[in-house]
């Protein structure tokens, strides 16, 4: 699960940032392997289109892009991180969204093993 989690944390953030984070294979490139690379990348040449995120989704996705596994968020973690539940108040303010949206903290994500 620990790979998947790095995988969607892949995605968000080219998601957000339209760019890969890291200029080479994440094992190769220094700027994985410490902690704080989200938050310099933010304000560095790297960041291409000078993107701004909230404080609360880049260290959430801080958690999920760790380089070591065992440090990696949850899928629990990141349901309830900050980030993940001001989506999902301001998600279900609209009463549209309320009626289907089900509670986050209720969910959870089942692997298959084959």
């Amino acid at each position: 699960m620990k790979a998947e989690i790095y995988a969607i944390g892949m995605f968000f953030f080219h998601f957000v940032f339209r760019q890969f984070p890291f200029e080479t294979n994440a094992g190769k490139d220094p700027e994985a392997k410490t902690t704080d690379f989200l938050y310099r990348f933010e304000t560095s040449e790297r960041n291409k289109f000078k993107i701004k995120t909230s404080q609360n989704f880049l260290h959430m996705l801080a958690k999920m892009l760790a380089f070591e596994p065992n440090d990696r968020a949850s899928i629990d973690e990141i349901m309830s991180s900050r980030w993940y539940l001001e989506q999902h108040h301001y998600l279900s303010r609209d009463t549209q969204a309320n009626k289907t949206l089900p509670n986050p903290l209720s969910l959870k994500l089942t692997m298959s093993k084959t």
